[in-house]
């Protein structure tokens, strides 16, 4: 099967290799496609239109050419890129995938194209790559809802636990820049909330070994190791996380850049009421609308993403005295519907302490008045135009 062009918003063509001049579908985005062994059906993720507002499941029946809708989900509740993670049997006569629940949760389906039937075999983990069919079709593993690797038998819905723990990753967060915090979200990376990271889990950077600075069973954070040196020629790093007591390993891209300046948030990334973390002058708290930044304020930023500084201490070690950083970024303050303010940019390092996270003193104009800004800060050395981030800044009414 030849796939001629992926994920891009103009014309992919998806092929058989074996018979030419077939295609079996054109569309403006393609997301995945799995063709059974005996090459009698491929099934095919697509957004049917640029405008797409939802992900379609189809299967194509190699001897009558026909394709079949078989699901489609709503862009907005996505999970990774392929939403149905589409697993085939051998002879082509099952298939597994996942579709979501109306609770807003995840399920494994089994569509077996010889009865006419679709059943759900489990409900899963919304994660990426968690579901896979046997060649014969008769059993699936799924990583099920409660966190537990189990083999499904699909005829009888018999499930079986694989014993121990298994770790996953299903999002990520934080600058891909060597040096820095990065935050992993997913499941199985701790027993609770205040023992750390499991003693069986370990995470590596294309062979690079990945500090595990702190975990709860949903959260597991690492460090990007200082050593890790981005290229050009070919961005994407995986870092994979192994569990001793799983066969499985969990693996995220990781695009590497020298700089690219990102605020800590506040919560996770689907929470709704972010906030980026910004402690006031005398570090009595963090800035909120309720405690805001007072105008001329100097604000301290907890940031990723800033790159080299010097000193650099060992990876997996917070600074044991200042480091400042190479560049500091520029920063300004916008109020609505009014220009943009230059924020001086006191000092920029690593903050003391704390490993792969830095601290950059930001001094609020003294005459701002509106009672919330956007903070933005960005990079001053990037070859492909700039890079930062940005947030709401709560400053007190005068």
């Amino acid at each position: 099967m030849t796939i001629h062009q992926v994920f891009i918003v103009h014309s992919v063509d998806l092929k058989l290799s074996t018979r030419p001049g077939l295609v079996i579908v054109t569309a403006p985005v393609l997301l995945s496609a799995v063709l059974s062994a005996a090459e009698n059906r491929v099934v095919y993720e697509i957004w049917s239109d640029p405008a797409a507002s939802h992900d379609q499941l189809w299967s194509y029946d190699v001897a009558t050419g026909q394709s079949t809708k078989l699901a489609e989900v709503a862009l907005e509740n996505s999970v990774g890129i392929s939403q149905f993670q589409p697993s085939i049997s051998n002879d082509g006569s099952r298939l597994l995938f996942r579709r979501q629940r109306s609770d807003g949760g995840w399920e494994a389906a089994v569509q077996d194209f010889t009865a006419g039937t679709t059943s759900v075999i489990a409900q899963i983990l919304p994660s990426s790559s968690n579901l896979v069919i046997s060649g014969d079709g008769k059993s699936a593993w799924v990583h099920r809802v409660d966190g537990k690797l189990v083999r499904v038998a699909i005829d009888s819905l018999q499930a079986t636990e694989a014993p121990g723990r298994h770790a996953w990753i299903s999002l990520q967060e934080g600058a891909p820049v060597p040096g820095s915090y990065h935050h992993l979200y997913g499941g199985g990376f701790a027993l609770d909330a205040t023992s750390g990271p499991a003693q069986d889990l370990a995470v590596d950077l294309q062979g690079l070994p990945v500090p595990l600075v702190s975990a709860n069973p949903g959260e597991l954070d690492v460090q990007i190791p200082w050593s890790a040196v981005p290229s050009s020629q070919s961005p994407a790093f995986p870092m994979t996380l192994r569990d001793s007591s799983s066969p499985f390993e969990s693996v995220v891209q990781l695009d590497l850049e020298v700089v690219a300046p990102t605020f800590e948030g506040t919560g996770k990334p689907m929470d709704g009421q972010r906030a980026i973390v910004l402690a006031h002058q005398d570090f009595h708290g963090v800035v909120t609308m309720a405690d805001p930044a007072a105008p001329g304020e100097i604000l301290h930023a907890y940031m990723t993403g800033l790159g080299e500084a010097q000193p650099i201490p060992l990876t997996g070690s917070a600074p044991t005295m200042l480091s400042n950083v190479s560049i500091r970024p520029l920063c300004w303050v916008q109020p609505p519907a009014r220009p943009q303010e230059t924020a001086a940019v006191a000092f920029a390092g690593l903050a003391p302490g704390l490993i792969g996270i830095y601290q950059v003193d930001i001094a609020i104009p003294a005459d701002i008045t509106a009672a919330q800004v956007t903070l933005s800060c960005v990079d001053q050395l990037s070859p492909i135009g700039v890079i930062g981030d940005s947030g709401i800044l709560f400053i007190a009414a005068h």
